[in-house]
């Protein structure tokens, strides 16, 4: 009983610290998308692009919201 108790705690205290130490990596994913749409030729990939550009603001979007 008392390994189960610690278990949970241990649960309890170490989710929430991976979940807000990878919430910061969101920007700089976001900026690896901006990065990888800037290397695209538009003329070959125009509509990668724009579902990419859609997907990256809608990410955005749920960073703001904390939703990582």
């Amino acid at each position: 009983m008392n390994l189960k108790i610690v278990m949970l705690i241990l649960t309890i205290g170490i989710f929430p610290s991976f979940s807000f130490s990878f919430s910061y990596s969101c920007p700089m994913k976001i900026g690896n998308v901006n990065q990888e749409i800037s290397e695209l030729d538009p003329t070959k990939h125009g509509v990668i692009i724009e579902a990419v550009k859609v997907l990256r603001t809608k990410g955005e979007k749920a960073h703001k919201n904390g939703d990582h």
